[in-house]
């Protein structure tokens, strides 16, 4: 059982590890790498730049889906009718809900790579099956269609591990800490230092 938990906890981190130069952690970090700051203070700048917003939304998912775990096991009822009344309830004090949407991906394909390693671990339950169910039942609700993003798939098997929600913006942190020294050391191995940087046309080193 501990591996498989250990198993699934290391897909989380890996998961969160890099997202490309667009993440306001990466471009952080990249920036303060071009004036050559040393590793350390680079790469705390850009874990400085996770908040609720980026990165820190897999713990309000994780709230989220705990909340709906708890109403699926005391009203005991169907878990789509549990998490459309929960959704209706978040919507009406106009805030949104955790996990869902993303500005770059339609479909955010490390949701799917997450969601395997938690049904291949047997960490998959409620709250996972509900995330897989939340794109279609928001639509309904809403009458749009957003994505599950991966703080939404990280949220659900954090809350299916029984784990505290904080747990969510933990892993981010510690997957993007290993992006970010990547980051780094290209910045300072391969550009000069205080160059012009445009993260929309920022090429990657691939070796």
């Amino acid at each position: 059982v501990c591996t498989e938990r250990a198993r699934m906890l290391e897909a989380l981190v890996v998961a969160c590890m890099d997202h490309g130069v667009t993440p306001p952690s990466t471009q952080a970090c990249v920036l303060a790498a071009s004036t050559r700051v040393p590793y350390e203070i680079a790469v705390a700048m850009g874990v400085g730049a996770i908040t609720d917003v980026h990165g820190g939304a897999s713990s309000r998912a994780a709230e989220f889906y705990t909340d709906f775990l708890h109403k699926v096991r005391t009203q005991g009822t169907d878990r789509s009718e549990v998490l459309e009344a929960l959704m209706r309830e978040i919507l009406n004090r106009g805030r949104r809900i955790p996990g869902l949407g993303h500005r770059i991906h339609t479909a955010d394909p490390r949701c799917d790579a997450l969601w395997s390693v938690a049904e291949g671990t047997g960490i998959a339950a409620e709250c996972v099956h509900a995330s897989k169910l939340a794109s279609n039942i928001f639509s309904r609700v809403r009458g749009t269609s957003l994505p599950m993003n991966v703080d939404g798939a990280i949220g659900a098997i954090v809350a299916d591990m029984g784990l505290p929600p904080i747990v969510g913006t933990l892993v981010f942190v510690l997957g993007r800490v290993a992006g970010l020294s990547a980051h780094y050391f290209e910045e300072v191995n391969t550009f000069p230092a205080m160059r012009w940087i445009n993260f929309a046309e920022a090429v990657y080193v691939r070796e």
